[in-house]
Order: structure tokens, then sequence, then C-alpha cells
């Protein structure tokens, strides 16, 4: 009986068999991670593209300017056509409110676009992050962009 307890010629299966598990856990993250980062960008690009077709339309922006604004954003062309650029625009808890104010800098009045976009990320492992008791994440964006006029 001894002996049985000193042979070693399972050993490297029941090692990898116990840590596969966590291995493609960590996999998983790693990918999660990096799908969030690539979204992120994506919405932050969109942003500050806005931003910057709003400052360069009429004030105070017209209906005509902010459904262009919007489009940019969520889709990344003026006409809105295609898919959203991210799949949290879809979700109805996604925000992208267009403000106006005015900043006086060396004695001048200047016009400020801001943007602020609330995008709730499409998790690929959703289910595990709820599971861990994660809550799953939203991305934020926020741009300020000068008024240049049209």
């Amino acid at each position: 009986m001894r002996s049985l307890f000193n042979r070693r010629d399972g050993a490297a299966a029941v090692e990898m068999a116990l840590l596969s598990p966590f291995f493609a856990l960590l996999l998983v993250g790693f990918y999660d991670y990096g799908s969030y980062l690539v979204d992120a960008s994506a919405v932050e690009k969109g942003v500050r593209a806005g931003a910057m077709l709003a400052a360069r339309s009429t004030l105070p922006l017209s209906t005509d300017a902010t459904t262009r604004v919007n489009n940019v954003v969520k889709k990344g062309n003026i006409a809105g056509t295609g898919n959203f650029v991210v799949n949290g625009w879809s979700d109805a808890g996604a925000t992208l409110t267009i403000t106006t104010r005015s900043e006086t800098v060396s004695g001048q009045t200047v016009q400020v676009i801001r943007l602020q976009a609330t995008v709730p990320y499409k998790s690929f492992a959703e289910g595990l992050l709820t599971a861990v008791g994660l809550p799953v994440p939203t991305i934020s964006a926020v741009h300020e962009q000068a008024y240049v006029g049209a």
C-alpha cells in the first residue's frame, strides 16, 4: 500500500485538471477586459467626433444638427445607417447629453459644447460577473469643444 502512495505517474494530469478551470477563467477575464477597452475607446472617439461636429454647427443646435451629432456618436456616420459602434448603445440605459455653456477666456466670451455619454457595457461574461457578485461596468465619456461656428 505504501508504494501506491509514493507513485507520481499521474501527478501532472491531476495538477492540470485542478488548475485548468482557473486558467480558463483567467483567459475569459483577459478577453473581456480587452473587449471593454476597445468599446471604451470607440465611445470616446464617437463623443469626440460628435463634439467637433456640434462645434461646427449653428448655435443653438437645431433638431437636425442634434440628430446628426447623435448619429455620429452612436453609429459612426451622419446618416445614422449601419450598426451601433458599441452594442451598449441599443440598451435603454444608454444616454447622450449635449449641453452648451459660455466661458470667458482673456476677456472674450466663448461658447463651449459638452457631450457626455454613458453606455452599459455588454460583457462577454456578464453572467459570470453577476455570479461572482461584480457589477456589470458602464462606459462613460465626456468631451468639451470650443464653438467654432458654421
